[in-house]
């Protein structure tokens, strides 16, 4: 649990950024980067009602907190007026009937009977300040090119995941308060010589931190990459990098990169070549490509913790932060829990807390007990070995671009159990990652 002081500390954080910020407070979170090319688990590059459902929740944040202002203005108006005894139409009446430093006393009577509840002029007149400063905004900063262990997907998978993200925004009506902008946009608003320097002191913490996480496992390469067992796989790994980091990211790179090595191969045979990643393979040919596709993984975990820490300030020697570059004086918001001293407050991006819309498929499912419906975040192989039943979109004359892309890509934009199928024709839990290296043969003829 967080201590007073660290709570006091953001409360004067958050107070500051209210007072230095004339167009409102803005807060900034990571997400919605691009999706993972991984046929187990979605089941193409477009996004799908996962995402949807992120967008309507980071909106909700900046949503509620324009509500809760809207109360805590309203309420001292109410109180002003039993006060004085009349209807205040408008702020200005309401500050009139206040005593400030540039106006005259205000009706003592008024005052005394402010101070019965225990309200003050000053907690009045704040309340009065924070209506009218511009409404809360939150911008969703899309970090598909902040990784360079993703730097193998494909220009047309990542364009086409903006097109769709652009078209949910405009359809769910949330521009009001919320902007999804990619690095590449924000960049292109800074001064080019800005954006010269941050990008050349970030690289240089970034190859100095690459260099020092791979330098270990390079020395250790050829052994490494000989062990033909998961369980001592890890343990060398743990022993190379005893902070965990590279270790606890490496399947997460290992299933979610498009590995070009595979990419003339088909689903199933992806799918079983690294579900069997930890074994030696039958001939040379293979067993060259499964050290190939080890080592970068290795690489790519490593280039993910460098380019992290490079961008994140309290992880690198400069106090450098591409979000604080990007969006100077904002709040910020995390999909990871992170420590209170961090600054930074954790929202829930989607239903599930393993597993964002991007790593996965959407699928809606129904209580045994209720009507109730509910959303989930799953792997796609799972909804197919349970005979979910997939939900496509229909294009029309008037249908939008991305719909039509949608439709024939045969994307589904979710999936639905068979228990809620039934329900609605009558009436008109991921394990992580490591689940793809346990894939039978049985669910290989999914992608056949």
């Amino acid at each position: 649990m967080p201590t007073l002081g660290e709570r006091e500390a953001r409360a004067q954080r958050i107070q500051q950024l209210l007072e230095n910020s004339p167009e409102g407070l803005r807060l900034a979170i990571l997400a919605l980067p691009v999706r993972d090319r991984n046929p187990a688990k979605n089941d193409g590059p477009m996004p799908d009602l996962g995402e949807a459902d992120t967008i309507l929740r980071i909106w909700t944040v900046a949503q509620s907190i324009e509500l809760a202002r809207t109360s805590f203005f309203q309420l001292r108006i109410s109180q002003l007026e039993k006060a004085a005894g009349i209807v205040i139409k408008d702020q200005a009446q309401a500050q009139a009937l206040l005593r400030t430093p540039q106006s005259a006393p205000a009706d003592d009577r008024i005052l005394r009977r402010l101070q019965r509840p225990g309200y003050s002029v000053e907690w009045l007149e704040r309340g009065f300040l924070a209506k009218k400063q511009s409404p809360v905004r939150v911008l969703a900063i899309r970090d598909s090119r902040r990784y360079p262990s993703y730097f193998t997907d494909l220009e047309p998978d990542i364009r086409i995941y903006d097109q769709g993200l652009e078209y949910l925004e405009k359809a769910l009506g949330t521009q009001d308060l919320l902007d999804i902008r990619t690095h590449e946009q924000l960049e292109a608003e800074r001064e080019p010589k800005e954006v010269v320097m941050f990008h050349s002191q970030r690289d240089e913490l970034y190859r100095e931190k690459l260099a020092a996480a791979c330098a270990p496992f390079e020395a250790a390469k050829e052994t490494l990459l000989e062990l033909g067992d998961q369980e001592a796989f890890f343990h060398r790994v743990h022993i190379l990098d005893p902070s965990g980091k590279i270790p606890n990211l490496f399947e997460a790179i290992l299933h979610g990169r498009r590995h070009p090595e595979l990419a003339e191969c088909s689903n199933a045979f992806r799918l079983g070549f690294l579900a069997k990643i930890y074994s030696r393979q039958g001939t040379a040919e293979l067993e060259t490509l499964r050290q190939r596709v080890i080592w970068s993984s290795l690489v790519g975990a490593a280039q993910y913790v460098a380019a992290y820490e490079a961008n994140t300030g309290a992880k690198n020697r400069a106090s450098l932060d591409d979000v604080e570059f990007l969006c100077p004086g904002s709040l910020r918001l995390s999909i990871h829990k992170k420590p209170e001293s961090a600054g930074q407050f954790l929202v829930l991006i989607g239903p599930s807390v393993h597993r964002t819309p991007w790593h996965g498929t959407a699928a809606l499912h129904g209580s045994l007990n209720s009507k109730a419906v509910s959303l989930e975040i799953r792997m796609s192989i799972e909804l197919k070995n349970e005979n979910y039943v997939p939900v496509f979109v229909s294009p029309s004359s008037e249908s939008h671009a991305v719909i039509e892309q949608m439709a024939h890509s045969k994307q589904p934009i979710a999936w639905i159990s068979n228990h809620l199928l039934e329900r609605l024709s009558k009436e008109g839990i991921t394990d992580g990652d490591g689940i793809l290296t346990r894939i039978t043969q049985g669910d290989l003829r999914l992608f056949n």
